[in-house]
């Protein structure tokens, strides 16, 4: 990508991190600034199968077995967010990159201006160091930094927009009393052909990938069978600031088109609305 057309904050950060093999990318995945980096890790991936990992699946048992050297386990922003422990739960004795097939995939912040980042998971570890880990791993109720309150409130705040969007998608004031039957039918049909003909254009272009996983938390939200019921009750918790990990983990799986590691009914129920032979749900390779 031409360097005359990043801005100076951004470019600042890229030249930040310059030195770091940490491979940077638009939205629609090309790379930007080729000097930065010393290898183009998106076309590592591509040359891969890919499965995208859940916070709570076992990719940590699956990305050391033997049989698995030629796949990429690809942890999404999520699992550096949601747990508590983040040093714990991504760097403990459990996990096992003996096949140097793990790699992490997040933006850049938005005050610096968006751009997706790929990073082995052996990197990570020389660039932060532990003791910045630990302090990231805090329970959350025991942070009281100016910093971090924050950037809490920037996140609820995201949530709340989030919510809103969806709502207005499904044009109802909330989802705790469902209308008739045949009108959340209809609607949730209208919705799922819409995912059928827009999501394989979802391939390498993030804001197509953010929409359809939104739509397909939106058809979610419809069903009237547990998991549809499982997640209207967490849509309506007014302080989940993890609403959206389900539909962050979709929209990162279809940019790659890339299967899923997860046991998570929500998950799976989305993936069969998209309806490509690539996204796929799996427990275990």
């Amino acid at each position: 990508m031409d360097e005359n057309l990043v801005s100076k904050p951004l470019c600042q950060f890229l030249q930040y991190y310059a030195a770091c093999p940490i491979s940077f990318h638009t939205f629609t995945g090309e790379q930007m600034q080729p000097s930065f980096g010393k290898e183009n890790l998106l076309d590592v991936l591509m040359q891969r199968e890919r499965f995208l990992c859940d916070s709570n699946s076992s990719w940590k048992n699956e990305a050391g077995k033997t049989g698995n050297q030629s796949k990429a386990f690809i942890i999404p922003h999520t699992a550096l967010d949601e747990p508590d422990d983040v040093h714990g739960n991504l760097f403990g004795k459990k996990v096992n990159n003996s096949n140097e097939n793990i790699f992490f995939f997040t933006t850049a912040p938005p005050q610096v201006g968006f751009c997706l980042a790929i990073e082995r998971y052996d990197s990570l570890l020389k660039r932060i160091s532990p003791k910045e880990l630990k302090q990231a791993s805090r329970e959350r109720l025991k942070k009281t930094d100016a910093k971090f309150v924050e950037s809490e409130r920037e996140r609820m705040a995201q949530v709340q927009r989030e919510r809103g969007n969806i709502l207005s998608c499904l044009e109802m004031a909330d989802i705790a009393n469902l209308p008739p039957v045949e009108v959340t039918e209809q609607k949730k049909s209208d919705i799922i052909n819409y995912i059928h003909s827009a999501s394989a254009g979802c391939f390498r272009d993030y804001r197509s990938s953010m929409n359809i996983a939104g739509l397909c938390y939106a058809a979610l939200l419809l069903e009237r069978d547990d998991v549809g019921k499982k997640t209207r009750d967490e849509f309506s918790a007014p302080n989940r600031r993890n609403l959206l990990g389900d539909v962050l983990l979709l929209r990162d799986a279809l940019w790659f088109k890339a299967r899923i590691l997860s046991n998570d009914g929500a998950v799976r129920r989305m993936a069969e609305y998209v309806a490509i032979p690539e996204i796929k749900v799996t427990g275990i390779v």
